[in-house]
């Protein structure tokens, strides 16, 4: 979902200072971390803050910490973030509290003793932050499908959440398969005299056999009877491994990966056309919690331009990485023949490929005229104004 080939681009005047402010917070690093833990317990947050030296920071929130206060079409307006801290070597409970009074944010940060309940100042911290901004400075991540536990609470659930019953089974099945080789280690049948301790004239005789050995068994024979006899127990290793398959594929369905996410005796190797018609319903159910992560970062870029005291207008573009499920290489060649084809324009080919928006597309697309003008060595009017003539230079 947010791995390190995901890019957040921006205006060019503010480009490089989100660049610097994500790198500070190592954002890549624990962005990731945050994404994957709000997938596992249902819920995660970004909340972005300016530090006394005026350094935007952003702390990141598992669904422990939050507490959603008021909340629309379960969108969370209002939210407490709690935390266990040691001030002044006394441990205590912080509470930041994201309120909104006449249309406008209020943060307040509180400190309560955890042993006592009481109330503490802390002399560094204001108690009582009047923001300025009509958008909240934190932003709410949670996987992009139905809290059926409980429908009306705001807070996500666990992709894996509706499949418990199916991983207890298959801890049922993978139990049974592992006692299953062992009780069927090969053994040997031993007459019993041969494990028995023997007493002769020189004293104690030692058995033939260890008695602390589990691969054999002794058992009491009759008559000349005295071969040692092998058992070879039959493993059902192939019933198993199809519960083990059957149970996986139940729960890589349940968690929205696809029937065939996880394959521990699948070979060959598979071309992307391929990968991608098998991973068809892991790519919808990528595409569908995007919705929710592009608004989560682009809500977070808000913020983060918001405390930077950018004034410009911005516009972001969040490109995800589906280069795992969908082929870059494919894309690319799609667009191509697309735009030959003239059923695509070329600015809009460059916003697919580089995940730009259409004003940074046609900059984009200017300059790679420019270049190609200057490769040609003929003076092109970027604007038109020299004519028709130039139209097919121009669009090259």
């Amino acid at each position: 979902m947010l791995n390190e080939r995901v890019s957040i681009n921006v205006n060019e005047a503010f480009q490089q200072q989100l660049n610097d402010t994500l790198k500070s917070n190592l954002f890549t690093t624990r962005a990731n971390q945050t994404i994957e833990l709000a997938f596992a317990l249902g819920t995660g947050a970004f909340v972005e803050y300016v530090d006394k030296n005026r350094k935007v920071n952003i702390d990141y929130i598992n669904a422990e910490m939050i507490y959603p206060l008021s909340w629309e079409n379960g969108e969370i307006i209002e939210c407490a973030f709690g935390s266990i801290k040691v001030v002044s070597n006394i441990k205590c409970i912080y509470l930041m509290l994201h309120r909104v009074e006449n249309g406008y944010y209020v943060i307040e940060n509180l400190f309560f003793d955890y042993e006592t309940g009481e109330k503490l100042t802390v002399s560094d911290i204001e108690e009582t932050v009047r923001t300025g901004s009509q958008k909240p400075l934190f932003q709410i991540i949670k996987p992009n499908i139905i809290n059926n536990v409980d429908l009306e609470c705001p807070m996500g659930i666990s992709v894996y959440a509706n499949a418990i019953p199916i991983f207890q089974g298959l801890d049922l099945v993978y139990d049974s398969y592992i006692n299953e080789f062992d009780l069927g280690r090969k053994r040997i049948m031993v007459p019993a005299s041969m494990a028995k301790i023997k007493m002769g004239q020189e004293g104690v005789e030692k058995p033939i056999f260890d008695t602390r050995d589990v691969a054999f068994y002794a058992y009491q024979y009759s008559g000349e009877d005295m071969e040692l006899k092998e058992i070879n127990m039959t493993i059902r290793s192939q019933e198993h491994e199809q519960g083990l398959q059957t149970n996986l594929n139940l729960a890589s369905k349940k968690a929205g990966l696809g029937n065939d996410r996880y394959q521990f005796n699948k070979g060959g190797i598979k071309t992307a056309t391929e990968v991608i018609s098998e991973k068809s319903e892991l790519y919808q159910n990528l595409c569908k919690h995007e919705i929710l992560i592009d608004s989560a970062l682009k809500g977070m870029v808000e913020a983060i331009a918001f405390l930077s005291g950018y004034q410009g207008d911005l516009q972001t573009t969040v490109l995800f990485d589906d280069s795992v499920i969908n082929d870059d290489n494919t894309r690319i060649d799609n667009n191509i023949k697309l735009v030959g084809a003239e059923l695509k324009s070329k600015v809009r080919a460059i916003m697919d490929i580089h995940g730009l928006d259409e004003k940074q597309a046609k900059k984009e697309y200017q300059k790679i005229v420019v270049e190609n003008r200057t490769i040609m060595g003929s003076d092109i009017d970027l604007f038109g104004n020299e004519g028709a003539q130039h139209e097919s230079v121009r669009d090259t």
